[in-house]
C-alpha cells in the first residue's frame, strides 16, 4: 500500500510540476502551492523543467490545477507517506473530484 501511495504522490507531483510549464497564472499558482506543501512535508519534487512538454494553460487546466492544489493543501503530510491510510484515501477522493 505504501509503495502504491508514494507512486500516486509522485505522479501527482509530476503532473503539478508539468502545469508550471503552461504559463498561466492559475497553473503557476497551483504548482507553487503544491510545491510549498511538498516542502512542508519534506517530499522531494522537481521543477518540471526537464523533459516537460509545453502545455497551454487553458481556463479548464487552470481550474483543475487549482482544485488539485486545494487537495494537497488540505491533506495532512501523513497522507503522502502512507502512515495515515484514511487521510490518503481522502486525498485520493479529493483529487478524483477535480
Amino acid at each position: 500500500m505504501k509503495t502504491r501511495m508514494m507512486a500516486l504522490v509522485a505522479l501527482t507531483f509530476g503532473l503539478a510540476a508539468l502545469t508550471t510549464a503552461c504559463g498561466g497564472n492559475d497553473c503557476e499558482d497551483a504548482a507553487d502551492r503544491v510545491a510549498a506543501k511538498a516542502d512542508e512535508c519534506g517530499l522531494m519534487t522537481t521543477d518540471g523543467s526537464s523533459d516537460g512538454a509545453e502545455v497551454e494553460c487553458t481556463e479548464e487546466l487552470g481550474k483543475a490545477a487549482q482544485c488539485q492544489a486545494g487537495c494537497f493543501e488540505a491533506a495532512p503530510c501523513a497522507a503522502f507517506d502512507g502512515s495515515d491510510v484514511d487521510a490518503a484515501l481522502a486525498f485520493t477522493e479529493c483529487l478524483g473530484g477535480c
